[in-house]
């Protein structure tokens, strides 16, 4: 997803929305690469190469699976123990 894109979906979204977002970006790929993958020498990945990544990423039934999953289950959680009266929010 471009930055553009985000800014258009977030852009309706009050200010003080909260939310829950993954945000990974080519500099960060760089250096897991130079720092995990090459031995410490430099890694730079071409845009497209970037690109390429993220379609992936964003193609992988695995990634959204998992997250919906994580995601309902805290849900869960939350409303369950809302349920049964306890309202703590720092778990």
């Amino acid at each position: 997803m471009k930055v553009s894109h985000l800014k258009q979906v977030i852009e309706d979204m009050p200010n003080d929305a909260i939310l829950f977002v993954a945000i990974f970006d080519k500099e960060e790929a760089d250096e897991h690469a130079t720092s995990n993958l090459n031995n410490e020498s430099d890694f730079i990945f071409t845009a497209e190469q970037w690109e390429d990544i993220v379609e992936k990423m964003d193609r992988d039934e695995g990634i959204w699976d998992e997250l919906m999953s994580s995601w309902r289950y805290y849900v869960e959680q939350k409303f369950d123990e809302v349920g049964k009266g306890n309202n703590d929010n720092s778990k």
